[in-house]
């Protein structure tokens, strides 16, 4: 046990706290970017800014409705299969929408679809914090983090 005089390491000597914040960060600007490019295909498609607020309403549906059972689920099973499986189906997303831009086969419906699909997945995210006394520095950390998805994110 350490003394109460020595100093508590910091979260960049926690390498897994320091891997998870950098997944984090590389999942929400890949999220965002893909987000983008299906407001981008939809509007191109269908000149419809009612088609592009769809996009919104759809992706953000799910996360009322799925809210109580995603809160079970996170009780219940194992976190980090949980975000494995939200990563998964984001990434099946990401898949079908590139093979459809390559193949030329893109369409509004398949958007909404993959739309739907992140929309569910994103509804599944949990937060998990560190229980010891370095919980209030991982919060700000992952804070910051999150924040700064926008800029660089937007910037691609």
């Amino acid at each position: 046990m350490s003394s109460p005089t020595e100093p508590l390491p910091g979260l960049l000597h926690q390498r897994p706290f320091v891997l998870f914040w950098l997944a984090r960060l590389a999942s929400t600007m890949g999220y965002h970017m893909l987000t983008l490019v299906i407001g981008w295909q939809i509007y191109a498609i269908t000149d419809s800014a009612f088609d592009l607020g769809l996009v919104g309403l759809i992706q953000f549906v799910p996360a009322v409705v799925l809210t109580l059972l995603i809160g079970h689920a996170a009780d219940r099973y194992d976190r980090r299969l949980i975000v494995r499986t939200a990563q998964g189906v984001h990434t099946l997303a990401a898949i079908m929408i590139t093979v459809a831009l390559v193949t030329g086969t893109m369409n509004r419906d398949l958007l909404f679809v993959a739309v739907f699909m992140m929309g569910c997945a994103r509804a599944r995210l949990v937060e998990n914090t560190q229980a010891d006394s370095t919980a209030p520095s991982a919060a700000a950390a992952t804070c910051v983090g999150f924040t700064m998805r926008f800029p660089l994110a937007s910037s691609t």
